[in-house]
């Protein structure tokens, strides 16, 4: 018989999983000595980041050609990720990522943490329902999505977990049609009208999925 892993150890062995990725997360070249300042220094390299994993995928969808590249750079991200297979796992995974996320601003700037569970667990509600959007319409549109975070640490070992919904093109279908579902995935929070709205990575992943069937469009008439 196969014993059922209860939800408590679930939950210590993606703590587990977690606290093994911080040793390895993404060091990103910034410092702030202004805690008010963090979200707006650190967004734009963390979005560089992914943004660039997004352009590298998409040019393996329209060329069927996994790029070494490609194969380098997800290499060199894989240890800072922690990967997850359900919903309650991924609540897990937001909710513990932001409690040492914070637990690293009150070290680094030598203040008290203001995180309490009833503000943790509000938080990991919004970050949750925006990522469950991107969820439920991939899943909506026979795509299989892959739920994760990215660590990343500043140069204070300031920790900023990045929660994300990768979807990999399926076998057999053509990039016009992965194209067109990524738009509908990426627009998902402005579809559900979550309390986090779209983020500059989903406007991104919009406007260069837009931008690729263009171009797939112009090379059809021709």
């Amino acid at each position: 018989m196969n014993e059922q892993i209860s939800p408590e150890n679930n939950n210590e062995s993606i703590k587990a999983r977690l606290e093994k990725s911080v040793g390895n997360a993404i060091v990103i070249n910034c410092y702030t000595s202004n805690v008010n300042d963090l979200q707006n220094i650190y967004e734009p390299q963390i979005y560089g980041v992914m943004n660039k994993w997004n352009n590298l995928y998409f040019d393996y969808v329209l060329t069927g050609i996994k790029s070494d590249e490609l194969t380098q750079y997800e290499q060199w991200l894989e240890p800072s990720i922690v990967w997850v297979d359900s919903i309650s796992e991924f609540r897990t995974l937001i909710k513990e990522s932001l409690r040492i996320g914070t637990q690293s601003i009150a070290r680094a700037f030598n203040i008290a943490s203001a995180a309490t569970e009833k503000g943790l667990d509000e938080h990991t509600s919004n970050v949750l329902e925006h990522e469950n959007s991107h969820s439920n319409i991939s899943e909506s549109l026979g795509m299989l999505p892959k739920l994760g975070i990215i660590l990343f640490r500043d140069f204070s070992d300031v920790l900023i977990p990045a929660p994300f919904v990768f979807t990999t093109l399926q076998l057999g279908q053509t990039p016009q049609d992965y194209l067109e579902k990524r738009i509908q995935i990426a627009s998902a929070p402005e579809t559900y009208n979550t309390q986090i709205p779209l983020s500059e990575g989903d406007i991104h992943n919009i406007n260069l999925c837009k931008k690729f069937l263009g171009e797939l469009e112009k090379t059809a008439i021709k």
